[in-house]
């Protein structure tokens, strides 16, 4: 069987397949922050492996198993977050997740020393405070005791991999995201990493997405028998591999942010001076671009117009106004100030404005961001795509078929451990056509919404 398992920032997700990729059981457990505020985001080591056991002994459990019925484990992650070891394995402090930002003038002699040419080496266009390479550069800086004592870098699925078989794997999709590993020479960035204080008997083994680390089981009340590991890059790479993506076709998170995925062939990046990039499993590259405010914006203004009320009341009352929301406009970007919203309307107009203004700033993401216009088709991932009447909404703005995706990470894992991610037989999620005479109706519509906000930032 293979356990694939997401190693995301807000839950610890597993789910068990066979041979044949049925899902046979699923689970999750939330992970805990022992400290989270405006600047820091940690979490405990050993409580983390806590919940990673429960969570893999809750499956095993649902599905009527044990885990010597486990052969493969394949990780899809959250980016960023890293721990340092000791020599026994043993963690020197706390987990820093891709949250923290505490590193600013760390990321600020970084881009003084590499910005220029950072974005041909590294997913991102330059050092920020969250990248990994700019907290280790903190840790050296502000904590000599812990950086002394160190033997081992660690990231989430890393961290596992050790305790569960005795090797800490790092794929090149995870490891292009942390500013640790050079694309143009496919292996870590030694000019960075030298400048950076990093011994190079701290890092990881490298390998591609999908590669398979052969390993024993070592973990206690696991079974003494061969496994084989395999990490499935960062959680939206695992989430399009999951969906099936296809060549021309952008996935779409409709989560808290707006997220764009696309694989953009054999030529490498970057693509767009803002954009992120790295190399997709099984050959080529992909590009993702965000718009902070997608879902986070909807939530801020449902609990203005609709406090105490259910998601579908809100969708139910945009309804009820036309295209174009009597002239009201919304910007997603200006959440939670007065700007939000242009105009004055009825309760229903503001409310349509807004289930409008965050697909025109995914136009523009798609447009400006990732030179992606016009869009063949669309995926559409996230809490947001239960709404059908969106999602219809969707494929007449952006003028092409909009389905729903039917897979997630945790597939996209398990299929890359299998071989059968450029084959995978997904079954076809409802799609939404869109209709000619509304995409025209919304064109112009869109072209004054981007007039009275020409630089809108995401």
């Amino acid at each position: 069987m293979i356990l694939a398992v997401d190693c995301g920032s807000t839950n610890l997700k597993a789910a068990l397949y066979d041979s044949a990729l049925n899902r046979l059981a699923a689970h999750s457990v939330p992970v805990e922050y022992s400290r989270r505020d405006a600047v820091r985001a940690e979490f405990e080591a050993e409580r983390l492996w806590s919940a990673f056991l429960a969570l893999i002994n809750a499956v095993v459990h649902q599905a009527g198993c044990t885990t010597a019925a486990i052969s493969q484990v394949a990780l899809g992650s959250q980016a960023q977050s890293f721990c340092l070891l000791d020599s026994a394995g043993q963690a020197l402090m706390p987990f820093i997740s891709w949250m923290d930002t505490r590193a600013e003038e760390e990321s600020a002699l970084l881009t003084q020393a590499f910005g220029r040419d950072f974005h041909r080496h590294s997913s991102f266009s330059s050092p920020f405070s969250s990248l990994e390479i700019s907290k280790l550069l903190w840790v050296r800086r502000h904590l000599p005791q812990v950086w002394a004592h160190t033997r081992h870098l660690v990231s989430v699925p890393g961290f596992f991999c050790l305790r569960l078989a005795g090797v800490n794997p790092m794929d090149s999709n995870l490891a292009a995201m942390n500013g640790l590993v050079s694309m143009v020479t496919g292996d870590w960035w030694r000019e960075l990493l030298d400048y950076g204080g990093v011994p190079g008997d701290w890092l990881p083994t490298l390998a591609p997405a999908g590669h398979g680390w052969r390993g024993r089981f070592q973990a206690p009340g696991w079974p003494d028998a061969d496994v084989t590991l395999v990490l499935a890059g960062n959680d939206h790479t695992a989430g399009a591999l999951g969906n099936g993506c296809r060549p021309g076709e952008i996935i779409v998170t409709f989560g808290t942010a707006l997220v764009a995925y696309r694989r953009t062939g054999a030529e490498p990046g970057p693509y767009h001076p803002d954009g992120c990039w790295g190399p997709y499993p099984g050959g080529g590259y992909y590009e993702l671009a965000v718009c902070n405010h997608g879902c986070s914006a909807l939530d801020w203004a449902r609990s203005i117009l609709l406090p105490e009320q259910p998601p579908s009341s809100f969708v139910d009352l945009a309804a009820t106004a036309g295209p174009g929301s009597g002239g009201v406009r919304f910007y997603p970007e200006r959440a939670r100030t007065e700007s939000a919203w242009l105009g004055n309307g009825t309760p229903a107009d503001r409310a349509r404005a807004v289930l409008e203004g965050i697909l025109f700033a995914l136009r523009r993401l798609l447009a400006d961001n990732m030179n992606t216009w016009p869009v063949s088709g669309v995926c559409a991932l996230g809490g947001g795509v239960k709404s059908q009447y969106w999602m219809q909404m969707a494929a007449d703005i952006l003028g092409c078929p909009v389905r729903t995706g039917a897979g997630d990470s945790l597939l996209g894992a398990a299929a890359l451990a299998a071989n059968r991610n450029e084959n995978l037989k997904i079954q076809a999620g409802d799609a939404r056509m869109p209709d000619p005479a509304r995409c025209a109706q919304y064109e112009s519509i869109f072209v004054n919404w981007k007039k009275t906000n020409p630089a809108g930032t995401s």
